[in-house]
């Protein structure tokens, strides 16, 4: 388990870092792919969630946005977070991966936001049929904990 106070740390440097060297974070992130699944790993402290979803939407740049966008489509991000729906996971698991996934939804959907053609990528597996028969599969299993 990991320390909830540290992750908070770490989730806070890393966000600065996003905001100064955005390229830099990116190429790091690319030559560490198993960062991904260890961050969703973690999605049950609230901090890694948050981090997470900075990666998405942090780059200012359209073209960034793009190759960010298709890159966490390859280290299938939101394939992870729909498993990590599981019978066994923790509530806080449960409702940080929900509200990551609504907050994707969210961003990418927004006509106000610039980056609609970036986030297409990810907005495009959520959508996907398997997907949202995942989803769905999960919500009405009888064991789970989707009672808030």
């Amino acid at each position: 388990e990991i320390n909830p106070l540290l992750a908070s740390f770490f989730s806070k440097v890393v966000q600065i870092l996003l905001n100064r060297r955005p390229n830099l974070v990116l190429e790091f992130l690319k030559d560490h792919p198993s960062l991904i699944d260890d961050l969703v790993f973690h999605i049950d402290t609230s901090a890694i969630m948050d981090l997470i979803y900075r990666i998405v939407i942090c780059f200012e740049n359209s073209i960034t946005r793009f190759k960010v966008c298709h890159w966490l489509r390859d280290m299938r991000l939101i394939e992870k977070l729909v498993s990590s729906l599981s019978e066994d996971a923790s509530s806080d698991t449960l409702c940080n991966t929900c509200n990551l996934l609504s907050d994707v939804i969210k961003v990418c959907r927004d006509p106000q936001e610039s980056f609609k053609g970036a986030k297409d990528a990810l907005l495009l597996e959520l959508e996907e049929e398997c997907t949202i028969q995942n989803i769905i599969k999960t919500i009405t299993c009888s064991k789970n904990k989707f009672s808030y």
